[in-house]
């Protein structure tokens, strides 16, 4: 259709790969007293790709609202966003967060400098 967008909410395989490797490198010294380490999805994605996310072992994968999302991030070790999640330092007052991903291009809706600072986006 001409004039359309067609918004995009699953995970290409790039993106998918570059958002593992961000979060197992940070992941794998970071595991809970259980041995999961709690990742957040905070915008959707394609039910693949969370089921994608939920297949990787020691991951406790927690799908987020606007509502959930400030409670579940206080003991999180990582958070994946695409666009609707804006990453502000305020967002980012968990101490366990060992890394963050953006599925997707551009970091427009992230606070780099915070982010930079917490070390948990590069």
């Amino acid at each position: 259709m001409r004039g359309h967008s067609v918004r995009r909410t699953y995970l290409t395989e790039r993106e998918r790969l570059a958002t593992f490797d961000l979060l197992h490198d940070a992941g794998q010294a970071r595991l809970r007293d259980d041995g999961l380490m709690k990742v957040i999805v905070a915008d959707k994605i394609s039910e693949r790709g969370v089921q994608l996310l939920k297949e990787q072992p020691g991951w406790n994968v927690v799908l987020t609202t606007n509502d959930t999302l400030n409670k579940e991030i206080a003991d999180a070790d990582a958070l994946i966003v695409r666009s609707a999640t804006k990453v502000t330092v305020e967002l980012l007052t968990s101490e366990k967060i060992a890394r963050g991903g953006r599925a997707g291009v551009g970091v427009d809706n992230i606070d780099l400098e915070a982010a930079t600072k917490r070390g948990c986006w590069s």
